[in-house]
């Protein structure tokens, strides 16, 4: 069964996403830019902790936050860098402190997928 997110966009009107197309959400101000595979771009005003929540009741694991302001989809992840991680081109800052902690639970987390 394929997992769907709905999401209130601004401006009005409603959007539902599979959970998988997904790449990751960039908080600006009080405005959240979902990023999708298809290249496409929606903004709701729901806030990123709600949003982190709700994709963990979905699918556990699979969304993280790298750095203030970031949600990612592990899955849609390239490079992994000290400084910041890839996802289709886009660099999204990944906290210094961070780091070694995502390392970790990214390998887990891919290697747990495939097992």
């Amino acid at each position: 069964m394929r997992k769907k997110v709905i999401f209130r966009l601004v401006g009005g009107g409603i959007q539902v996403e599979e959970i998988n197309h997904i790449l990751f959400v960039e908080s600006n101000g009080h405005v959240q830019q979902v990023h999708t595979v298809d290249g496409s771009m929606l903004e709701t005003r729901q806030s990123l902790l709600a949003m982190l929540q709700t994709f963990e009741t979905l699918a556990p694991g699979q969304f993280v936050s790298p750095g203030k302001g970031y949600i990612v989809n592990q899955s849609a992840i390239h490079i992994i860098k000290s400084e910041y991680i890839e996802v289709k081109g886009h660099k999204i800052p990944l906290a210094k402190r961070k780091y070694r902690q995502f390392q970790e639970d990214y390998f887990k987390f891919i290697f747990s997928k495939d097992a």
